[in-house]
């Protein structure tokens, strides 16, 4: 086991037992990537940090709720992920609205020269394109899988599917891409 792995594992179990500390370091590491993955559900900068409150309110209650028998969390990264999806499901069944990916190149994290800068803006268009023509289980997918560089397993645990289907997923989500962008 690598030595985060295991300081991960010591802030889990400490944040179970009510260490505020603990869970705030935890916070610290997973706020970026769990905000991502938000934000490119939701395509706006208000809803994803609230909904982003939500998510880890939710994981602390849940971390320091007491249930006999106890498992230990297996891959809490993925367990974050799962909260967050269920989150913006369930604040998209309220809403009533469809998600727009319009502006997906806010979330530009290097500045380029304005040249580069250019380019990387025209493709982020075509792809942000590309990706509100897909249904919302291909664009999630894609989304899980090659923005937030999550494991195939990690991915289908978020979705709750086998790895698997996750795999034939992603690739009937590849296929539509390409002929959307060739198109």
């Amino acid at each position: 086991m690598s030595l985060q792995v295991e300081q991960e594992a010591g802030l889990i179990t400490q944040a179970e037992s009510g260490s505020k500390p603990a869970f705030a370091a935890l916070y610290e590491l997973y706020l970026a990537e769990i905000y991502r993955y938000v934000y490119y559900r939701v395509m706006d900068h208000m809803e994803a940090e609230d909904l982003i409150e939500k998510v880890f309110i939710k994981a602390w209650e849940s971390l320091t709720r007491p249930r006999p028998n106890r498992q230990p969390l297996q891959n809490f990264r993925a367990w974050l992920y799962r909260i967050a999806r269920n989150t913006v499901i369930d604040h998209q069944r309220m809403a009533r609205h469809a998600v727009s990916i319009e502006d997906i190149d806010r979330l530009q994290v290097n500045h380029p020269g304005l040249q580069e800068q250019v380019e990387q803006d025209e493709r982020a268009q075509q792809l942000a394109q590309a990706l509100s023509q897909l249904d919302e289980i291909s664009r999630e997918v894609l989304l899980l899988r090659f923005v937030n560089q999550l494991s195939h397993a990690d991915a289908a645990t978020v979705m709750g599917i086998s790895e698997n289907h996750m795999r034939v997923l992603q690739y009937r989500a590849l296929k539509k891409m390409k002929v959307l962008l060739n198109a």
